[in-house]
């Protein structure tokens, strides 16, 4: 696994803006960008008494989240991931999966989850079933990523939640 930084800030408008001036004048935007930008919606899953938030609300050094991801509304590419932290580090372990599996695993439908080739998929199915991990939250929001060397920095915007766990 390879280990990050990974800094969050909070900024004003004021602020965005400036700093995506500056930016564009030093940096590339990311190649998976659509006009500079683009669109992210997580299906975040959890125990039914919150442990992943309240663990990232209590600053837990060592802890572990799963989710669905897409990108641009394009369900033909969906991920499982696992974003895992360390102290200060974090990391990523993905799979990918059909739209037809992600829409299983969110109705429940996960036996099929126990077999599959993929390490990632059959370890969602163990927590599943062992600590009773279910979909909790989508998150949807705008990154606009901008690439300089080995950095990557983004903006993040238009950020909204919903608690229907749908795709």
């Amino acid at each position: 696994m390879k280990y990050r930084h990974e800094l969050k800030h909070e900024i004003t408008t004021a602020d965005m803006i400036t700093i995506r001036q500056r930016l564009r004048a030093v940096a590339e935007p990311d190649r998976h960008a659509v006009d500079g930008k683009y669109l992210i919606r997580s299906l975040y899953f959890d125990t039914p008494t919150d442990k992943a938030l309240l663990e990232k609300q209590s600053g837990v050094s060592r802890r572990a989240k799963f989710r669905i991801r897409y990108y641009n509304g394009d369900r033909s590419v969906i991920h499982l991931e696992k974003k895992c932290k360390v102290g200060g580090l974090g990391c990523k372990i993905s799979a990918d999966l059909s739209e037809e599996q992600a829409g299983s695993i969110v109705n429940g439908d996960i036996q099929w989850m126990k077999d599959s080739e993929d390490e990632l998929i059959r370890e969602l199915y163990s927590r599943m079933v062992s600590e009773r991990l279910e979909p909790k939250v989508i998150v949807d929001y705008t990154r606009e990523p901008f690439i300089y060397s080995i950095i990557r920095s983004s903006l993040i915007s238009s950020i909204q939640t919903d608690i229907s766990p749908t795709l």
